[in-house]
């Protein structure tokens, strides 16, 4: 099947029309490895009869309505694999809600399935082989190549496929209900949330700790200014200036533009006004502040020995259960939902409620198992 390339509101509201109502295989590809702050730079759709790959580089969000009406649609089947990550892009970028998800990786994994990979399980299954590995490819990149037309349109081709397989051995395993329910959590739960810069950031690079009082002066400020270099040119971080690079600056503050150029390891894009403006940084710090070698330790509260406890033998059960049923641990409940439980355990099935990662289908199936164990602690 030959894929449409959609880079035109006009063009993508014609192909929405035709797909409506029909079940949607979806995947996006963003540009993670070459950017600081990244975006989503393709959107791969396919139905049974028809694929397509939208730019949304080339189509601003108003653009792009008609497609995200169709995310939105309850009543239209969306298949992704491993669709939280593209979720929280979506989320991140345009503010929609993916609804009526069937995510053929839960579904393999609530199988128990060897693997969960969408390359391990076309090959296995479709018998069709992944197109290759672009994890480092910049999608900004247009016109795109062939090779990475074809990946893209691979990751969504034959995800029809994979669902009808994973329907009905889910239906007969009766794992149907808690998959639904799990690719519903995930719909609900995929929400992009900000991560806040920290400036002590640079006290976890190998070998800072060996560092003298200016050296880590040193770090400290190419750390903030490789923070405010990647925000203003959207570039990776590594990319501008590598943590190895980095360490080699604050070891050796060289004073001149010439002697920087003779450090190791520094990147070659590099431009000139950059090596000015590091040489500049490197002196300021010679004048600065001089921080700790170490941040002073966070008072922290033990938790509470009945507590504890609890957690402990939530742990437990949950491995064996794990373990007996085939299923990861995380489905049945993460130990953050354990040490919630224990900190505030309910005094029966239905109060498990509180708790927003415990599911219908885990108070059905566990609930009283996890009410028993928590009274059994209580006597101890």
């Amino acid at each position: 099947m030959k894929s449409t390339w959609i880079d035109t509101p006009e063009s993508l509201e014609k192909f929405c029309t035709r797909i409506r109502g029909e079940t949607l295989a979806v995947d996006t590809e963003s540009d993670h490895y070459h950017a600081y702050n990244a975006r989503v730079c393709l959107i791969q759709v396919a139905t049974a009869e028809q694929s397509a790959l939208i730019d949304p580089l080339a189509i601003d969000e108003r653009g792009l309505d008609p497609f995200f009406d169709l995310l939105h649609d309850r009543e239209v089947v969306k298949i992704f694999h491993a669709a939280r990550n593209d979720l929280i892009e979506i989320d991140r970028d345009y503010g929609i809600e993916v609804n009526n998800l069937f995510d053929t990786r839960v579904a393999a994994r609530f199988l128990g399935y060897q693997k969960n990979s969408l390359s391990w399980l076309l090959e296995e299954i479709v018998g069709v082989k992944s197109g290759g590995n672009l994890q480092q490819f910049d999608w900004t990149t247009r016109p795109l190549p062939e090779r990475a037309l074809r990946y893209a349109a691979d990751d969504v081709l034959y995800l029809s496929q994979l669902r009808q397989r994973f329907s009905r051995e889910l239906r007969e395993s009766e794992w149907w209900e808690p998959f639904a329910e799990y690719c519903e959590y995930v719909t609900e739960s995929a929400r992009h949330e900000p991560k806040a810069f920290d400036p002590e950031g640079w006290r976890g690079f190998k070998n800072s700790h060996k560092l003298d009082g200016r050296g880590r002066a040193t770090l400290r400020d190419l750390f903030l200014w490789r923070h405010e270099e990647c925000e203003e040119i959207n570039r990776a971080a590594f990319m501008v200036l590598s943590k190895r690079a980095m360490i080699s600056l604050a070891k050796e503050r060289p004073e001149t533009v010439e002697a920087l150029r003779k450090v190791r390891g520094l990147p070659r894009s590099l431009t000139a006004e950059q090596e000015r403006e590091i040489v500049e940084v490197i002196q300021r710090s010679l004048e600065g502040s001089v921080p700790p070698a170490r941040l002073p330790r966070t008072s922290y509260s033990s938790r509470d020995p009945l507590e504890d406890t609890r957690f402990k033998a939530l742990r437990k059960w949950r491995n064996k259960t794990s373990n007996e049923t085939d299923l990861p641990g995380e489905y049945i409940a993460t130990n953050a939902t354990l040490s919630e439980i224990a900190c505030d355990p309910p005094g029966s099935v239905e109060e498990l409620d509180r708790f927003s990662d415990i599911l219908g289908w885990h108070q059905r199936i566990f609930g009283q198992e996890i009410v028993t164990i928590l009274a059994e602690t209580e006597s101890v």
